[in-house]
């Protein structure tokens, strides 16, 4: 159950990825204008996407539970349970850190990381020194995830301090962000979300069959 949990996990990542790429991107190109107020608007809509409707995901993945047990052939539903959990954290921190990048903040990008597995070890020791069993060595990645995502709040602190404060992404009267020597980006939510959300989507079914067919020869 444990290897066929984070074989899922991966997977899931994996389509996802171009979520973490786009901000990235687009953050990289704000620092470089020094528009900290559009980066932290920028954070602040993505993860509020990010959040509903890997919630709804959720929501839909655990009213059929039952179902995904047998068909991925795990013994229980916590170890699935807590899986769904993984994914949600995951993503949230994808975007916390791909802030991170594109500020080029890379020793806090690293400490981040570093610090996740540190945390990841010594809460499974723990863990697993009262149970030995799948669900306890999945609670310490949990576990891990929620401390990387705080501690990556944190480390974004100055950019929730910017003086500038929220920004709008796009600008009403130009249509964009007009800059000399450089290609203007598309700064509107909805037209990222339409350049990378093709990809997510466009990988997205074949991935989810590839990660069910994975995760299902783990425990066959």
């Amino acid at each position: 159950d444990f290897v066929a949990a984070l074989s899922l996990l991966g997977f899931i990542n994996i389509a996802l990825g171009p979520i973490n790429a786009t901000v990235t991107r687009f953050t990289a190109q704000y620092a470089s204008r020094k528009q900290y107020g559009k980066i932290q608007t920028l954070t602040r809509e993505i993860a509020k996407r990010v959040a509903l409707y890997v919630f709804i995901g959720l929501g839909i993945t655990v009213a059929l539970i039952g179902q995904l047990r047998e068909l991925l052939q795990f013994h229980s539903v916590m170890p699935l349970l807590v899986t769904c959990a993984m994914v949600y954290v995951t993503l949230l921190l994808s975007v916390s850190r791909g802030v991170l990048r594109g500020l080029q903040a890379f020793g806090q990008f690293n400490l981040n990381i570093v610090a996740e597995a540190a945390i990841r070890l010594a809460a499974g020791l723990g863990l697993l020194a009262c149970i030995t069993s799948a669900t306890a060595g999945l609670n310490a990645y949990l576990i891990a995830l929620i401390a990387a995502l705080v501690l990556s709040y944190g480390q974004l602190s100055r950019i929730r301090r910017s003086h500038d404060g929220l920004q709008p992404l796009f600008d009403p009267e130009s249509g964009t962000d007009r800059e000399p020597h450089s290609q203007a980006p598309v700064d509107s939510i909805e037209h990222t979300n339409s350049v990378d959300g093709r990809a997510v989507r466009r990988f997205t079914v074949p991935m989810f069959i590839m990660m069910t067919i994975s995760a299902a020869f783990q425990n066959m």
